[in-house]
């Protein structure tokens, strides 16, 4: 695994382990299994950045992604539960939905972001800043 902060740690992907969606990626990009990762037209998933916050979620990249090799498709998990990291100076409730904020991070959503599609899942837990978090995600 290419190391990076915070990724997702699996804790349930249901049945067939787990409904992977395809997408495409830049061929020369590194990205690590358990990374959270935006979505932008046409089908195109990169790694959350700092400045990713309520944006489209593509989803959590299923496998490593070598940025040496030539590859521009890779499988992403829309479904399932997830460990997660909070943001900073957020909190979140058990139940309140949930959105990207910054590079493999989440915090609660706000009230437009959920009418825009931001919105990746639910918390199953309260959590305060940093805290490692269950989120059930339904974008899938």
């Amino acid at each position: 695994m290419f190391p990076m902060a915070n990724e997702a740690a699996t804790i349930e992907l249901g049945r067939n382990d787990g409904t992977v969606v395809r997408r495409t990626v830049a061929a020369g990009t590194t990205i690590s299994g358990g990374s959270l990762c935006v979505l932008a037209d046409p089908n195109t998933a990169s790694k959350s950045l700092v400045t990713s916050t309520g944006t489209a979620f593509a989803g959590i990249a299923s496998t490593d992604k070598d940025g040496n090799d030539s590859s521009t498709n890779l499988g992403f998990y829309t479904t399932g539960v997830f460990d997660l990291t909070l943001a900073l100076k957020t909190t979140c409730t058990a139940g309140n939905k949930c959105v990207i904020s910054g590079a493999n991070l989440v915090r609660e959503a706000v009230a437009a972001e959920l009418l825009t599609g931001a919105v990746i899942g639910e918390f199953e837990e309260t959590g305060s800043a940093a805290e490692v978090v269950r989120v059930r995600l339904h974008t899938g």
